[in-house]
């Protein structure tokens, strides 16, 4: 049985203080069960979906015309990418993102 990678990464950043409903957290889960992570190819595809679901829960740039959300989005992305490789090298199985950041 080819071994599993699970990884469970939170990233939980404080919305600033506003009047109104709290933030819901947006998730991306990547699953790499069906990877061959000992091959360059598997790898790759495996980089790909990590940096989708990074995208997904941070957003992208090009919805972040201001500068602070421009910032924002690029801490969220390094935490993201840092846990990620973190528990990568430690063996886990589903890809977990979360914020509760507002997009």
């Amino acid at each position: 049985m080819r071994p599993f990678v699970m990884f469970a990464t939170a990233i939980a950043f404080a919305a600033p203080l506003q009047a109104g409903p709290p933030l819901q957290p947006v998730t991306a889960s990547v699953t790499v069960a069906d990877l061959d992570l000992g091959s360059s190819q598997g790898q790759r595809a495996l980089a790909r979906r990590i940096a989708d679901a990074v995208e997904q829960v941070c957003g992208s740039y090009a919805n972040a015309p201001e500068q602070a959300d421009q910032i924002r989005i690029r801490d969220c992305r390094h935490t993201a990418m840092f846990d990620a490789r973190r528990q990568i090298a430690g063996k886990a199985t589903t890809v977990r993102l979360a914020t509760t950041a507002p997009r």
